[in-house]
Order: structure tokens, then sequence, then C-alpha cells
């Protein structure tokens, strides 16, 4: 899967992954243990860490970061 740098794209593959797009806004908004507990992806695409941004949603689709 390509990793395009947009927050809309994180959003559609949560989205198609079968997260509601409500859930989807509220989890690129909740601040994350692995992303330092006061981040969350919002930020981390302000700061242009795309790949930390992509690793936190790519873990909730998996599984993973719970």
């Amino acid at each position: 899967m390509e990793r395009k740098k947009t927050l809309q794209a994180i959003i559609d593959y949560l989205v198609d992954n079968g997260v509601s797009e409500f859930n989807a806004n509220m989890f690129i908004h909740t601040n994350l243990v692995m992303l330092g507990e006061y981040r969350n992806i919002v930020d981390e695409v302000q700061d242009g860490n795309w790949d930390k941004a992509w690793d936190a949603a790519e873990l909730y689709i998996s599984g993973d970061m719970w």
C-alpha cells in the first residue's frame, strides 16, 4: 500500500477497513500512548511525521494497538 501524505488518505484507509467515519474522526484526534500520550495523528501530520501517523492507523486496524 502506498502511504499518501494526506490526512484524508489515512481516514479513507481506516474507513475502507471497517472503521466508521465518526470513529475514524475520533481516532485521529485521540491522544495515543504510542505517539507520546499527549499527541494524536493530527499532531503528527501537522509536524510532517507521516510514518508515525500511518503506523498508528495500521496498528489500529491490525488490532495490535490495544
